[in-house]
């Protein structure tokens, strides 16, 4: 049993703020909501704010650790799904470390338990570079402009969704990805290949909001030129047995990205993971390299991701 020195609503505000995107600070804020309301003496009026529920919460002497077993195991009984019970473990086991509330291994062991497994996830299969072509082939400008972005940056579908005109270098060489658009929150820049620039001036790159399509429908776009695309190469609309989803998604052209960029492609390792936006990997490349450094060793790499007929 113990008790934290600093008020709750301190700490929380703190875990939050840490937090730059905006989607994983309100996915965050739910999630310690529905924690802090199963804890006993913390829902004390109607509805009160999550800094009340913080302050109750951590004002008791508690066993933190037994406290996220119960909650874990209150969730799995309520059928709650899986992945929403092991985000609820996480967000608050990461809480609880940030400010400096240790588990007790034995209790670690205890939530592996009760954790119930993620349901089965699809592997997204990485086309070649003939099986993307054709695809993307099948698709109208708008929707090869933001395709062929994605394949030769490396960004997540929300990330260049929310690319704009001033993300794009004058050249059309590389592409600014803003803070708090990303999934981690921070800013960071890449570099986009001359069949990417060539779809992007065909597009238009002078405008405030770069799409004029919601993202669901490109993610229709994708499905219906890869349907069409079936019809020529067959097998390329294969789903996964267990989940029925596609094997080749948008998130297919990231992996396509960071494998073709490194094997035939040649770029270093710890380069390819920056580019994509990996941060473990990030601060070490921008401190060792200028984008123009970057950009040359890109430049020389990027034969390998072109996907279009000559």
């Amino acid at each position: 049993m113990s008790q934290v020195s600093e008020k709750g609503s301190t700490l929380v505000e703190r875990f939050l703020g840490n937090r730059l995107n905006p989607k994983t600070r309100a996915t965050y804020t739910s999630t310690l909501r529905t924690f802090f309301s199963s804890m006993p003496r913390v829902m004390d009026n109607d509805n009160p704010s999550l800094e009340e529920m913080a302050d109750r919460y951590f004002a008791a002497t508690r066993d933190y650790g037994q406290d996220l077993v119960v909650s874990v195991r209150q969730l799995t009984e309520a059928h709650t799904p899986a992945w929403t019970v092991i985000r609820c473990r996480r967000v608050v086991q990461t809480l609880f470390l940030d400010s400096g509330i240790p588990i007790d291994p034995l209790v670690l062991r205890e939530l592996k338990r009760v954790t119930p497994p993620a349901r089965t996830l699809t592997v997204n299969s990485i086309p070649t570079p003939q099986q993307l072509g054709l695809i993307i082939s099948f698709m109208d400008a708008e929707s090869q402009a933001f395709y062929l972005t994605m394949k030769s940056s490396g960004g997540r579908m929300e990330e260049v969704y929310a690319l704009t005109g001033d993300c794009f270098s004058p050249d059309l060489t590389s592409i600014s990805f803003k803070a708090g658009t990303t999934k981690g929150g921070r800013g960071r820049f890449s570099f986009i290949d001359p069949e990417a620039a060539a779809a992007l001036k065909r597009w238009g790159v002078d405008r405030k909001y770069m799409w004029t399509l919601q993202r669901w429908q490109l993610s229709n776009v994708w499905i219906r030129a890869l349907a069409i695309a079936a019809r020529v190469s067959p097998g390329l609309d294969a789903k996964d047995d267990n989940t029925g989803r596609y094997l080749l998604t948008p998130h297919s052209l990231r992996k396509y990205f960071r494998s073709r960029i490194r094997k035939p492609g040649g770029l270093d390792h710890d380069i390819a993971e920056a580019l994509i936006g990996h941060s473990t990997k990030m601060d070490e490349i921008y401190a060792l390299y200028t984008p123009e450094q970057l950009y040359e060793d890109y430049s020389k790499a990027m034969f390998a991701l072109a996907c279009l007929p000559s």
